[in-house]
Parts: structure tokens; C-alpha cells; sequence
């Protein structure tokens, strides 16, 4: 029969072994390399994803997220962020998410006709748009058009003034609980300053 010692001793040798073989540089490249191909085999020729494999169309959501995480990477100057079909993957998934703002802004404008004659103040963006100035917030230069920052500009301007909280839960064991609310101002101030 062991000891407890011995045991924990080793319990801690499998562990470190298993950090070293997580923190292999072999291991990770191979690992991103498999997700990158994943990726480019799920991105629609409009530039977005969708959330399952076989749907034609592209969410708005989940490129978003994908975006940011792809940010993410680039923000780390991870080897990948050199490769030329990353960037080109970025690239395209950038526009698709300009696209789409700009589109949700022409949406926003016929159904609710907000136009000059309309008090647009009261207006609060919803957190997708909010989610949009997150996943941008790690480019230093996005380049809109003139519709695009139209639109960029109208949204940037009401989540500024906007003090409304988003609501974010977390998952502890088999309930949810409540974290500190964040106001959407403080979420865009990474995009604003």
C-alpha cells in the first residue's frame, strides 16, 4: 500500500506532464493550424459563419465572435497572424461584419422610420452592435465607407450616451448567477479611446 505522499507525488508528475504537453509549441501550432483550416472550410463566400456546418446562411453573432477571437490572436502576435490565408480570412470577415452593421443601421431606419423628423435620442443599440465595437476594438485602423461609417457613427454615438447595463451570468455547477452588471459605455470605451 502507498503512502499519501508518494500518491501526490505522483498525481503532481502526470500533472506537470500533461501542463508540458498543453504548453508544447509543436502541440499548440498543430492545434491552431487544425482550427485555421476549420475555420476556412466554415466561412461563407460572403465572408461570415454560421453556426452549424451545412447552413447557407451567414450570422452575424457568431462572426462577430469569431472575429474577436481571431483579434484575439492577432492582438498576441501568435505565429498564424503572418499566414496570408489568416489575414485573408480577417480580412473578409472584417467587411462582413461592416456589412452587417451597416445593414442592421438601414434595417433600424425602415422599420422604425427614424429619420431627421424622428427623436432618435432615446434610441439604446442593441448588444450586438455593442459586440461589434468590442471585436474591432483590437484593429487600429478599419476601414468603412462612407455608408458603413454613417452608420458606425450613429451607433458609436447612442451607446455612448447610453448608460443601459448588460446583464452577464455565469455558470456555477448547475445555476446561474448574476455578475456585475456592465454598461455598454464601459464596454465600447476599448473602441472610444
Amino acid at each position: 500500500m502507498e503512502s499519501p505522499w508518494v500518491l501526490q507525488a505522483a498525481e503532481e508528475t502526470a500533472d506537470k506532464k500533461r501542463v508540458a504537453k498543453l504548453f508544447n509549441k509543436t502541440s499548440i501550432q498543430l492545434r491552431l493550424n487544425t482550427t485555421m483550416t476549420l475555420l476556412k472550410l466554415h466561412q461563407l463566400p460572403s465572408g461570415g459563419f454560421t453556426w452549424f456546418t451545412g447552413d447557407f446562411f451567414a450570422d452575424q453573432y457568431i462572426s462577430q465572435y469569431i472575429l474577436a477571437g481571431m483579434a484575439h490572436l492577432h492582438a498576441l502576435e501568435t505565429p498564424v497572424v503572418v499566414d496570408r490565408d489568416f489575414k485573408y480570412m480577417l480580412s473578409r470577415t472584417l467587411q462582413y461584419c461592416n456589412r452587417e452593421l451597416y445593414d442592421n443601421y438601414e434595417q433600424l431606419l425602415k422599420d422604425n422610420k427614424y429619420a431627421e423628423k424622428t427623436d432618435t435620442a432615446s434610441y439604446i443599440p442593441p448588444s450586438l452592435m455593442v459586440q461589434y465595437y468590442y471585436a474591432t476594438s483590437y484593429f487600429t485602423s478599419n476601414y468603412l465607407n462612407v455608408k458603413e461609417q454613417i452608420a458606425y457613427d450613429f451607433y458609436l454615438n447612442h451607446i455612448k450616451n447610453s448608460g443601459q447595463p448588460i446583464i452577464y451570468m455565469k455558470r456555477q455547477g448547475s445555476r446561474w448567477h448574476e455578475i456585475e452588471p456592465v454598461t455598454k459605455k464601459q464596454l465600447v470605451l476599448l473602441r472610444v479611446h
